[in-house]
């Protein structure tokens, strides 16, 4: 068996192993149970990656709430050429048992799958007959309603612990307080864990806050400093393309990232800025997951993030190669209030959660006590414009429903056309006898899609472009011609989500239970957003103490290099400068307070601080016309 070190040198190329997580390592090849806290960067992967293929067989299950998280990690680990396989939602049956027998025989080592895959009966049943060697639960504070990020499919996930009664578990996070470490012990059954913390701010990396109206003036100013990778955070996608575009303006290289990109759009911007063909990422929170760059230089966020949490998820994407590296958060304090009214008001409430659950089942045509097999395709904004209802409070009920098991959602974007033929044959023949190209569309429709004259059917604008030689361009402006003249029903629209639902519909008896839920839940998001405008508003204490203090870390000492730190070094230095310049000036003549401050050009509360000082420590003393002297 190779050591930990050469498994890690064969397939990683690195040439030592960080701390801790060799010692992770060893606890987890003696088979003990391990949790592990880790920050943003200091690889996680790496602890359940290398044990695994210390064996000479077996297979390491690794549970994930993310897809896009999943399919990034198997990626990479394919790139290394170790077999791993994703196992995702939407797969279907029969290439489901198929991926099952090659994990039985295909020397596939790591098989990534979502929690909620474990209610699926069939897919437990293949499970359990795998040979798993370790289980590995990322993201593990999704298993307590404390963390920020709560999944409800976490809480059974300690079925794993009957399945695989003799088989060691680690459970990885990069944030979490000693609440939420006691709900992945217990709610894991984990057995003595070794519990690995390490602190979740590392010392390369400036923390810096700005009070401003002006985001984009200070944005441009801060990239000027740096010729090296960034990350801005711009909150909202339409922010991404405002930054974006005003940054183009200003002769910097950059691309935009968000949610709403198609899978090419999102890989282009990705592909760029990782090779450094741009230097400046300006993208939403959904930018982030399974980025491995060492030398982003520069973290930007243009707005507050949602936690604390987040925020140090997202600002530990920079200096990974230990290098310094800034983390730069900006926001105007005196819009605070409006922006924490705003904040709870896009919380769902339990009325706004019954009618979303409601409009979708109308939307999708579901009957009362029915449970479709369909895997629909779905546009939130196509679903809030019908039904008037607000986007963002829309897309959290979804998130409430996937949480509580009522509905599996997965990102698969999807441009969908749909034709019905609206006019009669002799229409049809008197209209295409003058328009060629057009004629060969509506034939070729009619021989394809049987039934399009009485229905609109979806139709796959590949098969007409290849067939009839045509640009996606020049065909979509044949058909809205088409449709401008009365001939075709023409829709064109993106589907960027795929819903499937996992209980028959019964309105109440679905919504009801999950209340209570969604109360906590609610408060527990405005108490996190609460503790992240006091974060930017601490004018005091050490950034990083500050966050520490918020994780209940133990020996916690001021950073030294956080603006505060830095503006507390500034001060004391003016303060022993200023000693020596009093002295100066009533040694020559005695000095009234108002004098002083006319001459030296100090605040008025610094100035009396450090006559008191001076006064206490009998070098300076007041004379009977109220004027500071030299101590006789």
């Amino acid at each position: 068996m190779k050591s930990a070190v050469e498994i890690l040198q064969t397939y990683w190329r690195y040439p030592s192993f960080r701390e801790p997580q060799e010692a992770i390592i060893g606890q987890l090849i003696n088979k003990n149970d391990v949790i592990a806290l880790l920050p943003t960067g200091s690889g996680k992967s790496i602890c359940f990656q290398v044990p695994t293929m210390m064996q000479a067989s077996g297979i390491c299950l690794v549970i994930s709430p993310l897809v896009a998280l999943i399919n990034d990690q198997v990626s990479q680990l394919n790139k290394l050429g170790i077999k791993a396989l994703a196992l995702t939602g939407m797969i279907p049956q029969h290439e489901l048992i198929r991926h099952f027998d090659n994990l039985q025989n295909g020397g596939i080592r790591f098989l990534y799958i979502a929690p909620e895959r474990l209610q699926n009966a069939l897919f437990a049943e293949k499970l359990k007959k795998l040979p798993i060697s370790l289980i590995a639960i990322d993201e593990a504070h999704c298993i307590s309603e404390w963390g920020h990020d709560f999944r409800p499919s976490y809480l059974a996930l300690n079925i794993l612990r009957d399945w695989f009664p003799s088989i060691n578990i680690i459970a990885l996070t990069a944030t979490a307080t000693p609440k939420v470490l006691e709900d992945i012990q217990v709610f894991l059954d984990l057995k003595n864990p070794k519990v690995f913390k390490k602190s979740l701010i590392r010392n390369n990396i400036e923390l810096q806050n700005i009070d401003t109206a002006d985001k984009r003036g200070h944005i441009l100013a801060l990239v000027h400093k740096t010729d090296e990778p960034i990350i801005i955070y711009a909150g909202t996608r339409k922010n991404t393309r405002v930054y974006y575009e005003y940054l183009i303006r200003h002769h910097k290289t950059a691309v935009y990232y968000h949610a709403g990109l198609n899978p090419n759009e999102k890989k282009l911007a990705f592909d760029t800025w990782m090779q450094e063909k741009a230097q400046i990422m300006v993208a939403t929170n959904a930018f982030g997951m399974g980025i491995d760059k060492a030398n982003v230089r520069l973290i930007i966020h243009a707005g507050l993030p949602f936690s604390l949490e987040n925020y140090i998820q997202e600002a530990g994407r920079a200096g990974r190669d230990g290098k310094k590296a800034y983390a730069v958060l900006m926001e105007e304090k005196k819009v605070l209030k409006r922006l924490e009214n705003i904040f709870e008001s896009n919380l769902p409430d339990e009325n706004f959660i019954k009618i979303v659950y409601q409009k979708l089942n109308i939307y999708f045509q579901i009957a009362l006590h029915d449970l479709p097999e369909t895997t629909f395709d779905f546009n939130i904004a196509d679903f809030c414009k019908r039904y008037e209802l607000d986007i963002v409070k829309t897309y959290k009920a979804l998130e409430v429903f996937e949480r509580n098991g009522i509905l599996n959602q997965e990102q698969h974007f999807k441009p969908v056309t749909r034709i019905k033929i609206l006019a009669n044959p002799q229409h049809l023949f008197s209209y295409y006898r003058q328009n060629p190209v057009k004629e060969q569309i509506i034939k070729l429709l009619l021989r394809t899609y049987e039934g399009i004259l009485d229905m609109t059917k979806e139709v796959h604008t590949k098969l007409l472009t290849t067939k009839l030689n045509l640009t996606d361009v020049v065909l979509e402006k044949h058909l809205r011609n088409m449709q401008n003249d009365g001939i075709i029903d023409f829709s064109k629209a993106i589907y960027d989500t795929k819903i499937r639902f996992l209980v028959p519909r019964e309105d109440a008896f679905v919504i009801n239970p999950i209340l209570g839920y969604l109360k906590q839940l609610n408060k527990n998001k405005l108490d996190k957003y609460r503790s992240m405008i006091r974060y930017f508003n601490n004018e005091k204490l050490c950034r990083n103490v500050f966050i520490r203090q918020y994780f209940k870390e133990e020996g916690i000492e001021n950073c030294g290099i956080c603006d505060i730190c830095k503006r507390k070094k500034q001060n004391s230095k003016s303060y022993k400068k200023l000693d020596k310049k009093i002295l100066n000036f009533i040694a020559l003549k005695p000095q009234t307070l108002s004098e002083l401050l006319k001459n030296l050009q100090v605040d008025e509360k610094k100035l009396i601080k450090e006559l008191r000082k001076l006064m206490d420590h009998n070098q300076v003393e007041l004379n009977e016309k109220q004027e500071f002297q030299i101590c006789k």
